[in-house]
C-alpha cells in the first residue's frame, strides 16, 4: 500500500507545471473557453510551480444550476 506522501507526489508529477501565475492563467482562460468548465490557478505546495485545475465541487454546482434552468 502506497503512503499518502507518495500518492500526493505522483498526483503532482502527473499535472502540467507552469513557471509563473501569468502563463498558468493564460492556459486556464483557454481551457475555460474551450470547455466552459470553471477552472482555478493555484500554487502547488509540493513543487512550488503553478497548476490549473477544477474548482472544488464545480460539477455538482454546475449540474444543479442546469437543472434549475431546465425546469
Amino acid at each position: 500500500m502506497a503512503s499518502k506522501r507518495n500518492q500526493r507526489r505522483r498526483a503532482c508529477e502527473a499535472k502540467r507545471r507552469y513557471p509563473d501565475f501569468d502563463s498558468a492563467a493564460v492556459h486556464a482562460r483557454l481551457l475555460h473557453h474551450s470547455t466552459w468548465t470553471p477552472v482555478n490557478v493555484y500554487r502547488c505546495e509540493r513543487c512550488g510551480g503553478w497548476h490549473v485545475g477544477h474548482l472544488p465541487g464545480w460539477r455538482s454546482r454546475y449540474v444543479d444550476r442546469r437543472r434549475r434552468i431546465q425546469r
